[in-house]
């Protein structure tokens, strides 16, 4: 082992002795990176990575995850056809309407909504009659005469 004036550590597993300062190329890794960064690096992103699956599986309490209201303006199939379709739909409300709260989304982020659909929706509301206060006071119904209001959960993200 050299001395480079630091204290140096020696990594060690069954087929490989590596002094610190070297390179370490783990057979996953598509990048060599200096022995002490690999392993700070990887245990960092370990443990950033285990919070964020902790996060995402725990809901909030106060947004992901609970009911919530939507006026929904459309429903088209998830295809390349039907994105367009979406946001095509979204580009006209956007321009006949001042709002600050239109969604082009996949239904999948939203359980309660059919799946499989690109939806166009206003929303998040936290009542019912919040969303249907919007839906009469927007002037949606002027771009999208059949627009209602659903119920639906935000998946946390």
């Amino acid at each position: 082992m050299r001395q480079t004036g630091r204290p140096s550590m020696t990594i060690r597993d069954d087929l490989h002795e590596v002094p610190s300062g070297e390179v370490l190329t783990m057979p996953f890794s598509t990048r060599s990176m200096p022995v002490g960064a690999t392993l700070t690096g990887r245990r960092s992103l370990l443990v950033l990575a285990l919070t964020c699956l902790i996060w995402l599986q725990t809901p909030s309490t106060a947004w992901a995850g609970e009911n919530r209201w939507f006026v929904i303006l459309g429903s088209l199939p998830q295809t390349p056809a039907g994105l367009q379709q979406a946001q095509s739909l979204a580009d006209q409300v956007t321009r006949q309407l001042s709002t600050t709260n239109l969604i082009v989304a996949e239904t999948a982020f939203y359980p309660g909504l059919t799946p499989d659909l690109y939806v166009v929706m206003l929303g998040p509301y936290f009542s019912s009659a919040n969303a249907q206060q919007a839906l009469r006071d927007s002037g949606v119904r002027r771009v999208v005469s059949d627009a209602y209001v659903k119920q639906a959960q935000e998946r946390a993200f």
